[in-house]
């Protein structure tokens, strides 16, 4: 209204008794009562025949009405009388939807010429914006289109028109999500909903899609990587503190509740490992998948596509995938080594393991296994249930070839082959 009053005010001092009519005859045209605009412009028009206002609209009421050349010949009489933003407009929106239809191609290319102008005069106008994006689109005029379509976005993004003019230099861009949002976005701010569908079933939402679930995979492989990396980091500063706590223990004092609470944590740190083996073996057959399209996409792309490689690559991939699921259902037969000692062949060592136990504060092992090597350990079987709740069967491991050096007042330093049947170590504690 501001700017209506300026041109009220400009007709009052050449024309005063055209102000009513001029008023009356805007109305009408907003109203689009044409004919009764055309007759209040034109009397207006006799009383100032320079005032381009009147001409202008006179000359847009005439084109709407189908009476485009007659029209067009008095909005370029108000665009030579002055080269205002809104004469240019005027001509320019005429030119291209002459009463409502598709312009000529001549038509569009006068009309964006037009437009360019008055957006320069009115860098921010909004409707010279819009316009000047619609005629480049259809123009094919990317640069032109791109410039009025950032131009946009930077001064307003309130109007749907923004949003679906991005959407489509998006898709161009193959920024497939954007594309996606920003249509979405143009269908809440009034573009009808048939026109929105259209535009991403034309093969936009199907890429957005493939595009949605890459972005997650990536999310998914860089979660794994962290997690493989953060397991890497723990284990190793765990298996060295449990290291170091054994090294500093009293082996003749039973755990602390430190050492305890230390070995407690590594348990369940190498069962989770356990566990992320599993979660990572379908990261690493997506990874496999990825990697073996990815390069045939790149010989794909570059037109030249290499038979042997190409089918190595499959080969590869399917041969690689078929073992990963083929070990989950591979179940490994479990051998123990050595041959179980029973409790009347070595009654001190079952004695000796026992009190052990006590003294330290934790089970006694079920079994004992002598091998014919120098192994010493101890191990737990049964289901991983078992395990967690600490039920497994603990077996202890013995190789025959460290009996030798079991005195009855602890360790001594081997001097020479000396081993002898189990029965017959008199001297031993055993």
């Amino acid at each position: 209204m501001e700017k209506e009053k300026a041109i009220w005010a400009e007709l009052e001092a050449s024309a005063p008794q055209s102000v009513a009519d001029f008023k009356a005859a805007t109305e009408a045209m907003d109203a689009q009562n044409y004919p009764k605009a055309i007759e209040l412009f034109q009397k207006v028009r006799q009383q100032a025949p320079k005032f381009d206002p009147a001409l202008r609209r006179l000359g847009g009421s005439l084109v709407s009405t189908g009476k485009t050349e007659e029209g067009f010949t008095f909005q370029r009489q108000a665009l030579a009388i002055r080269r205002s933003p809104e004469n240019l407009i005027s001509l320019a929106q005429s030119l291209a939807l002459p009463a409502g239809k598709e312009g000529t191609r001549k038509q569009k290319q006068e009309a964006f010429e037009l437009i360019k102008e008055a957006s320069r005069l009115a860098p921010h106008d909004a409707a010279a914006l819009v316009m000047q994006a619609q005629l480049a689109m259809e123009l094919d005029k990317i640069n032109d289109f791109r410039r009025a379509t950032e131009q946009l976005v930077a001064n307003h993004p309130q109007l749907m028109a923004t949003h679906f003019f991005n959407a489509i230099l998006a898709a161009s861009d193959e920024k497939w999500i954007t594309a996606e949002e920003e249509i979405k976005v143009a269908q809440s701010l009034g573009l009808p909903p048939e026109v929105a569908q259209q535009f991403l079933d034309s093969g936009v939402k199907t890429r957005a899609t493939v595009w949605h679930y890459l972005i997650y995979s990536l999310y998914l492989i860089g979660a794994w990587v962290i997690g493989l990396t953060a397991l890497f980091l723990i284990g190793k500063l765990m298996s060295r503190k449990t290291l170091t706590s054994l090294e500093a223990a009293n082996p003749n004092s039973p755990a602390s509740a430190s050492e305890l609470t230390l070995r407690k944590f590594y348990r369940q740190l190498i069962n989770l490992a356990g566990f992320y083996y599993y979660i990572s073996l379908p990261v690493v057959i997506f990874l496999v998948l990825i990697v073996a399209a990815s390069i045939i996409y790149g010989f794909v792309m570059l037109g030249q596509i290499p038979i042997k490689l190409v089918v190595f690559l499959v080969l590869g991939g399917l041969l690689t995938i078929f073992s990963l699921v083929r070990s989950l259902f591979i179940k490994v037969q479990r051998v123990d080594p050595g041959r179980t000692l029973q409790y009347e062949e070595a009654p001190g060592l079952w004695d000796l393991s026992r009190s052990v136990a006590v003294n330290l504060n934790t089970r006694p092992v079920d079994e004992i296994r002598i091998t014919p090597g120098t192994e010493l350990c101890v191990y737990e079987k049964g289901t991983w249930r078992e395990r967690s709740q600490d039920k497994a069967q603990r077996v202890m491991l013995v190789g025959i070839g460290l009996l030798n050096d079991f005195k009855q007042n602890g360790f001594s330093r081997c001097t020479g082959p000396r081993i002898r049947p189990l029965h017959a170590s008199r001297h031993s504690r055993w």
